[in-house]
């Protein structure tokens, strides 16, 4: 594991998408137990306007960033700290745009509204086949998920060796959401490849989320400073 000293292990509770979807809003739902510090966090990869709103069972998402825009392409990530256990409704509200989204929801993540999201970071580029985005983590064990779009289909889209796919697409245009969990202090690098075209234009977002931090652990050094 790499949660560094003092700071709970992230764990994985599950995972959600839903495919291409043209201008209009659409809903799917996903499963939340019953862990502790729980967090839905919901990325939207899109060309054209932004949702509007993200919901989930009717209780309004934090937009966590919204990436560059890069020839319409745009990613958006969006969190939810404690949502209701059960299987509930995630909606996208959306306007005109091209989009495809994924979810995930993990235990054991941070609280504190000064920590979320961790890092923030994104990527907007043109003539390129991949995208890659690498932020430097200063504490073990961090979440990160993404969102990618980009103008020109593929057949091969992948991802680097530290994410894990929730949802891609090889249409018209191409896109995918992913997540990576425990990552390691330094240098971690979120990247797709192959997009076909050279010509592509494409926007990438990144977040990391912090583990939670062991309160008794903090307790214990505050009793121990007391005596």
């Amino acid at each position: 594991m790499n949660a560094s000293p003092g700071y709970n292990v992230i764990v994985k509770d599950a995972t959600s998408y839903i495919g291409y979807q043209d201008n209009t809003g659409s809903s799917w739902n996903h499963t939340i137990g019953s862990g502790k510090e729980r967090i839905l966090i919901v990325s939207v990869g899109s060309r054209g306007t932004l949702p509007s709103t993200v919901t989930f069972n009717g209780v309004q998402l934090t937009k966590a960033y919204e990436s560059p825009t890069y020839d319409g392409c745009r990613a958006s990530i969006w969190y939810l700290m404690n949502p209701d256990v059960g299987t509930h409704s995630i909606v996208v509200s959306s306007g005109s745009m091209r989009w495809i989204a994924g979810a995930i929801s993990a235990f054991n993540v941070e609280s504190r509204v000064s920590e979320i999201p961790y890092y923030r970071t994104g990527y907007d580029a043109a003539n390129r086949s991949y995208a890659s985005t690498t932020i430097n983590n200063s504490i073990g064990g961090c979440l990160g998920v993404d969102a990618v779009f980009n103008t020109d289909a593929s057949s091969s889209i992948g991802v680097g060796a530290k994410q894990t796919i929730i949802v891609k697409g090889d249409d018209t245009d191409a896109g995918g959401i992913s997540y990576g969990l425990d990552l390691p202090i330094g240098n971690v690098a979120f990247s797709w490849t192959s997009f076909e075209s050279s010509s592509t234009a494409f926007s990438q977002g990144v977040v990391m989320f912090l583990p939670s931090i062991k309160r008794s652990s903090l307790l214990g050094v505050f009793l121990g400073l007391m005596t």
